[in-house]
Parts: structure tokens; sequence; C-alpha cells
């Protein structure tokens, strides 16, 4: 129990690379209940696989808290451009996509729910260009832009106003897309003109093949483009060599899914599932290049304005608190708290907090500080506490002595 709770408890101050500012975000979307063309139920748990995935196995905030899913044309205009408004310069954007994809005239379409166009025009002025998204993603501060897309399927007759001898049927695939600007990617399902299997067709209802082994395959050290590649590697191996990913663009700078490039650690126990209530509080992570954190030490740690103590984590790029997040420390944001049926003073560890209200504690603080406070990922928990099971180690039962 004492091991859970500091599970729960622990405050983590992450700082990617060594001791910077970086901030890593994605918006997820996943696109499935279609109003007029085929409905896509895995695009729901692919959005869900890869939100995950970025969150909690990789530390990268998903923006809005959660998968964005079927939204319409209207909601996915306003969720791109609330997401490139967040983007500062010394961020990394991700944006992933699952749903219908088309293209017409050369250009690709991203599709919202509420699609129903029957000709060229129409559509054009209902679906959402990805050269829309790229400009909007460029025009951002980011430093690094990388846009996924798991929409390479084949609805059949997407415009079905059109007479079918202007050859507006929908060919399989996309149309490759041009990308101008450097550190900038769009990664597609499988290379334009060509389609990408559905789980049905690999006699499968979970996620899609090319998610399932791009989540698989970003957990692991390496450069994002050589990441990439495995992935295409991993897909065209699987389908018997008919669907090959691939990417669009170049990195100029170094860019890794891993901060550092080290091996993440895959922890036992999951503290940030927003899915399932804790009992006890959940801590912050900031970032910031502040002096004072990137001279912090086991010796002379960083002490913030509530006066928790970090120190950097072995093996990693992280500081974290050394100390359960107490109660007179969760009171200060004026949070509402639930006090348990036992006597508590100041300096207890807060209990009876969900992961909403840790996250609702995160953000008062970040603004607090200007630095940004977040939960502990798998992976940085991990390398904390080490590979112990139990307290005493890793034997059942416990010794003796």
């Amino acid at each position: 129990m004492r091991r859970l709770t500091t599970i729960l408890i622990a405050a983590l101050l992450a700082l990617t690379g060594p001791i910077l500012a970086t901030e890593r975000v994605a918006l997820v979307i996943g696109n499935a209940e279609y109003k007029t063309l085929q409905r896509l139920p895995a695009c729901l748990r692919d959005a869900r696989l890869m939100a995950d995935t970025f969150s909690t196995k990789l530390g990268i905030t998903i923006h809005g808290g959660k998968p964005l899913t079927d939204l319409t044309a209207g909601q996915m205009d306003d969720a791109i451009h609330a997401f490139a408004n967040t983007l500062g310069p010394d961020t990394e954007a991700y944006i992933y996509f699952s749903g219908h994809g088309v293209q017409a005239d050369g250009v690709n379409y991203l599709l919202p729910v509420d699609y129903s166009a029957k000709y060229k025009v129409q559509l054009k002025r209902q679906a959402v260009s990805l050269d829309d998204v790229l400009a909007v993603l460029e025009g951002s501060r980011a430093k690094l832009r990388v846009i996924i897309l798991d929409s390479c399927r084949s609805p059949g007759e997407f415009l079905p106003g059109e007479p079918s001898e202007k050859g507006l049927r929908r060919k399989g695939g996309l149309a490759e897309q041009n990308v101008e600007n450097p550190d900038t990617l769009v990664c597609f399902a499988t290379k334009h003109g060509t389609p990408a299997f559905s789980p049905d067709e690999l006699n499968t209802t979970d996620t899609s093949l090319y998610t399932s082994v791009l989540a698989q395959e970003i957990v692991k050290p390496g450069k994002i483009e050589d990441i990439f590649k495995n992935v295409a590697i991993g897909v065209y191996a699987k389908t018997e060599k008919q669907q090959l990913p691939f990417t669009y663009g170049s990195l100029v700078h170094d860019f890794s899914f891993i901060p550092g490039g080290g091996q993440p650690v895959i922890a036992r126990i999951t503290p940030t599932m927003p899915e399932v209530p804790v009992r006890n509080s959940t801590p912050p992570v900031v970032s910031g290049a502040d002096s004072a954190l990137r001279t912090a030490s086991k010796t002379e740690p960083f002490v913030n304005s509530l006066g928790m103590k970090f120190v950097p984590v072995p093996g990693t790029n992280i500081l974290m608190c050394t100390t359960e997040t107490t109660v007179v420390q969760y009171q200060a944001a004026g949070l509402g708290y639930e006090a348990p049926k036992f006597s508590q003073g100041d300096n207890h560890p807060a209990v009876n907090v969900s992961w909403n209200d840790a996250q609702a504690w995160c953000k008062w603080l970040s603004a607090k500080e200007g630095k940004r406070y977040r939960l502990p990922t798998d992976a940085e928990w991990s390398a904390a506490v080490g590979p112990s099971t139990y307290p005493w180690g890793n034997q059942w039962p416990p010794p003796n002595n």
C-alpha cells in the first residue's frame, strides 16, 4: 500500500533533453460515425490507442485531455486552430487523424463525420484540406511538426452526384503530399495512390494495422525518421508487401519520441489512466529552463513555491519530488477536498483525489509558477522506483527479517 500510495502521489518535474524547456503536445482525432460513408468503428480504437501511447508511455500532452472523436467539419477546424495557437517555439507538435480521407484534383482531404457532398465543389467546402492543416501547423511557432494520417481507406463512391465517366470515383489511397518546410513530416498509412487494409480485411475488429504497429514502434529508442522507417518495414511485411507506409518531408534536426533517446521501462502500475479514479492525490509535471532547474542535484534540489523538493532521477532527464503532495499543498489551489474518515494534519499526504482533480491541480500550479507541471509517465515512474515489485525486493512471501 505504501508503494502504491507513493506511485499515485509522487510529484514529477519533467524536463526533456539535458534540462530543456521542450513541450510535446498532440492533437488526436478519430472519426467513425459517418452519416453518408462507411462507418469506421476501428478509428475510435485507433485514436484511443494513440492518445494512451502518447500520454502514458511517452509523456506527450494530449490537447483537450483526451482524443477528440466524431468531429464535424467546423469542430475539426476549431480543434486544429486551437491546437496551433498553443504551440510555442520550443514545442514539438503532433497531429494524429484516423478516419476517411480522399483526394480530388491532387489535393488530399480529411473527411468530417457530417460529410455529405455529392459534387466536387461541395467536397471542397465540406471537407478539411490537408494542405490547410499543414499551413496552419507550419504557421505556428512549433520547432517540430508531425502529421500522422491513418486515413487511406476505400469508402467507394464519395461524390455520387458526379458522372462516373469524369473519373471522380475515388481511387485507392490519397495523392502525393508536398511538404516544403524543414522539420515537418506528413506520414501516410500507405503510399499515395494505394489503399490501406481495414481491420475487417485482415480478419480483425481491433485497431488498424498501421496504428497498432506505430504504437509499438514509437515507444522504442531512435530518431523519429528511423521509427517511421521501422513502421513501414513492419506493415509492409505483415501485408505481404501490399501496404507500404509513406512519409513526406524531412527533418534537419534530431528528434526522438523518447526524450534523450533512452529505452523506456514499462511500469507495472499505471498511475495516469483517467478512467480509474484513485484514492490519493497525483502530482504535477513542470517544464522550464531556469538555472535552478538545470543545476538541481540530490544534495541541492530544486524547491518550488510550495516547498516541494525535486531531485534528478538517474538515467533519465527528469526531476522528481522527494515526498508526497501534502494536504496543505493540495488545498493551496482552492480545489474541493473530500476529507477522509480519519484525522489528518496539514503535512499528511492528500487523499481522495481523483485523476481529474490532480490534473486541475497541475494546471493551477503551472499557471502559478510559470512552469508546466504534469503527472509522471509509466516510464518515468519505473526509472525512479527501480525494478522491484515490492518494497523489499521481487520475492514473495517477504523475508522474515
